[in-house]
């Protein structure tokens, strides 16, 4: 509801007209004014010079919108509100008109098309709306324009897109003819005509997927959204409340239906038979339950299925094709994307050009931009109702077909780029946009011959999982497709294996060492010079962490030798993994020396996480000859980019690497937030990657610090095993920290005392250390404060 007051609306409009240079501010504040009243309920403000209905509910979540249109009809003869079907264009439209009407001497007049099938009748229904009755000796247009030719009036042509091309042509006409007539059409698409201002009305506000997840009720209500859900649901069922319990839940629906407020209506309704809970978890036969509305209102605003039908009915034969191929993608798509999905014998290039820009006009697709690239997607309601059609239509497996292709392809580009240049950034980029196509594509082969493709689509994408912060979900991926594969294709399972080594590297080390070492015999065996070359330097960090320093050396010199001249990245991933072993083996000037280098090369080439990573690397090495003051320093600079971003393994280790270089500067205090922080964002994903035991053990050297010997002891007995179970040989840092927290337990604690702490931690799970350190490190006694500073 309109809730500005007086005061507020009439300083707003004074600083537009100023703007604009209109001199009628005060005629207009009057009527606003007046229109604010009835908006709110008062329908004393109603004048004589409209045909306007009185709105019987409120409307919620449009304020800006109408102020917004109110202004573009002091600029523009003619604004045309554009939208999804459902999302409340006839209703901000009358709200406009009842905001408006005051400033029109002769008033605002509507013009309801809907009900007319035929273009020929839109004249007269102007006619009859204004009164204007017909003359047998002029055509009807003649006796229109001689009527509105001194008057000043706002027509509100409303629901124009089924007669767009005749609701044109008589619009031009008047606005031509008459000079003080103004008209605020409402369609799914714009007239198109000279003097145009388009406004496409937005959904309704609705909280994120992340937002909406433990939204509290306080909260949720702040969306508009949600506070219309909630105003409908209890003119259904008085006792509906919106509580903490269910606030997160009406979200998710508002959210699964997009803002859009007929559809949010419709699912309220609903709530006198199902549970919220249950209404949200039957949102995918949406079409079945969102039924039942208004008696009242026109047919297709009764389902959700009819208000879709209105504009699928409405395209011709190749727009039809193109929106049900459009459907398949998950969560958006490119100009390229729908392309690659939709052309075929049917349809060709220029046919998807024309046919997307008409379905943009006609709103049944939207156009977002991130950043300079543009994508085009669908309503979630609009993207189920195209899957149905294209089922329908016997093309879906063809279109699957063709969007596992068309994935292939730009990934695979992409990574051929990458490796030329150096910098994965490309693909890193592309699979954060198309993540969920990618999903979608894997989930849905149906066939042998697809598996290979999709492990040429795995291979293409690499670690970039990781990058995400969904590592977990690509190693599984891998697995699934790896098990799937043929005997007879030792290159591509030697691909999928060296992606399977580098990921599991920082999530589940025991097993990415077996993957590595399964990667070089495939690689061999497939005889590949490139694979061999990759599945080496796979192998190589697991050599160096356990010991194998000599065989390390090996590895990347055969490496060397195979590289491509052509491959920059493999290139620049050896270089690094040559400065890894300098340091190991106690050569830290030249690890600091090349790890410097890399990280300015990777900041050139934009590529910002290889940048990270190699900060960290240097920090390491600094640290270790003994610049720790400019190490800490390093990594204060990127931990709050790295914590902002989804690349949890390399936030893990910045902080462990940063909480190393206090605690060995005695700077136990900022140790301990550092480690705090870190520990909240340890999830059960977490748990096998080797950094989580770095973490703990540099938490258990603060704790026993601080004066809790015993907790301290626990951590260091779960963290010894843990060691062991993966077979993980500490670095030259970790084990300067494990030496130093070793000779404060023997300090605090007798051996026998010492021994039982230590098994009792041993038998820890992973989340009970995580627990027990995060609930030592929050102690806040006055006197270990004074002993941490």
């Amino acid at each position: 509801m309109l809730s500005l007051s007086p005061r507020t609306v009439e300083h707003h409009l004074e600083a537009i007209f100023n703007k604009l240079g209109i001199g009628s501010r005060v005629e207009l504040t009057v009527a606003l004014l007046g229109s604010t009243k009835k908006l709110n309920g008062d329908s004393s403000a109603s004048p004589a010079n409209t045909n306007l209905p009185a709105q019987r509910m409120s409307l919620i979540g449009r304020e800006a919108q109408i102020e917004d249109i109110v202004r573009l009809l002091q600029v523009s003869r003619l604004v045309t509100v554009t939208g999804a079907g459902g999302v409340g264009k006839t209703r901000t439209a009358l709200a406009v008109g009842d905001a408006y009407v005051n400033h029109e001497p002769q008033g605002v007049w509507l013009v309801e098309l809907a009900p007319l099938t035929q273009g020929s009748l839109v004249a007269r229904t102007i006619a009859r709306a204004l009164s204007v009755k017909e003359s047998p000796k002029e055509p009807l247009l003649e006796t229109l324009l001689a009527y509105l030719k001194p008057q000043s009036v706002l027509l509100i042509l409303d629901n124009c897109e089924h007669l767009i091309a005749e609701t044109a042509v008589l619009a031009d006409a008047l606005l031509r003819g008459c000079l003080n007539v103004r008209i605020l059409a409402t369609s799914r698409e714009p007239l198109r005509i000279a003097g145009e201002q388009t406004y496409r009305l937005p959904s309704l506000r609705v909280p994120t997927s992340a937002e909406a997840v433990g939204l509290e009720a306080v909260r949720a209500s702040e969306f508009a959204a949600v506070e219309l859900f909630v105003q409908r649901a209890q003119g259904i069922d008085r006792r509906f409340a919106l509580s903490d319990g269910n606030a997160a839940i009406v979200a998710e629906i508002c959210r699964r239906l997009d803002g859009i407020p007929l559809a949010i209506e419709l699912a309220a309704a609903r709530v006198n038979i199902l549970p919220v809970r249950a209404l949200a978890a039957k949102l995918d036969q949406r079409f079945a339950i969102l039924t039942g509305g208004n008696r009242t209102a026109m047919t297709r605003h009764q389902t959700m299925r009819a208000l879709i039908d209105w504009s699928h009915d409405l395209l011709d034969e190749r727009e039809r094709k193109l929106f049900r191929r459009l459907g398949l993608f998950v969560n958006g798509f490119t100009l390229d994307g729908a392309v690659g999905v939709s052309c075929g014998g049917d349809l060709g290039q220029v046919d998807v050009f024309d046919a997307l820009a008409s379905l943009v006009d006609k709103s049944l697709v939207l156009t977002e931009t991130h950043g300079e690239a543009l994508r085009y997607r669908m309503l979630e309601s609009t993207r189920a109702y195209a899957c149905e059609k294209l089922e329908a239509a016997g093309e879906l497996g063809e279109s699957l077909c063709r969007r596992l292709h068309y994935l292939h392809d730009i990934f695979t580009a992409a990574k051929t780029q990458a490796d030329r240049v150096g910098s994965p950034q490309c693909v890193e980029t592309l699979l954060a946009a198309e993540v969920d196509e990618v999903r979608a594509a894997i989930d849905a082969i149906a066939n042998s011959g697809e598996i290979e493709l999709c492990a040429e689509l795995l291979e293409a994408i690499e670690t970039q999982w990781d990058r995400l912060g969904i590592a977990a979900e690509g190693a599984a991926y891998l697995e699934r497709i790896f098990s799937m594969l043929p005997p007879d294709v030792p290159l591509l399972k030697a691909g999928l294996s060296i992606t399977l080594s580098y990921i599991y590297y920082s999530l589940d080390y025991a097993r990415g060492r077996a993957a590595s070492s399964v990667a070089l015999g495939l690689a061999r065996l497939a005889n590949d010079p490139c694979t061999v070359a990759r599945a080496l330097h796979a192998l190589a960090p697991y050599l160096v962490k356990s010991g194998a320093f000599g065989d390390a050396a090996a590895a990347l010199t055969e490496a060397e030798s195979l590289v491509p001249t052509w491959h920059a990245r493999l290139r620049n991933d050896i270089t690094n993994m040559n400065a890894m072993l300098s340091a190991e083996t106690g050569d830290f000037d030249a690890a600091a020396k090349a790890f410097d280098e890399l990280r300015t090369r990777r900041l050139q080439l934009g590529n910002v996480s290889g940048a990270y990573h190699a900060t960290i690397n240097l920090a390491e090495a600094e640290h270790l000859r003994g610049n720790t003051e400019k190490a800490a320093a390093l990594l204060q600079d990127i931990v709050p980019a790295l914590r902002a971003g989804p690349d949890r393994y390399r936030f893990h280790w910045s902080v462990a690497t940063l909480s190393t270089c206090l605690v060995a500067l005695d700077r136990f205090a900022e140790a301990r937030e550092v480690l705090c922080n870190a520990l909240q964002y340890v999830s059960v994903a977490d748990y096998g990657r080797p950094v989580t035991l770095t973490i703990i053990e540099v938490s258990a050297l603060v704790i026993a610090l601080w004066g809790n010997v015993r907790c301290g002891a626990r951590l260091a007995g779960y963290a010894e095993a843990a060691y062991g179970r993966i077979n993980l040989r500490r670095g030259i840092a970790e084990s300067a920290t494990r030496s130093r927290l070793e000779a404060v337990l023997r300090a605090g604690l007798g051996s026998t005392e010492l021994g039982t702490l230590d098994a009792a931690g041993a038998a820890l799970t992973p989340k009970d250390a995580l627990v027990l350190a995060l609930g030592a490190l929050y102690e806040t006694r006055a006197d270990n404060e004074q002993l941490l500073e």
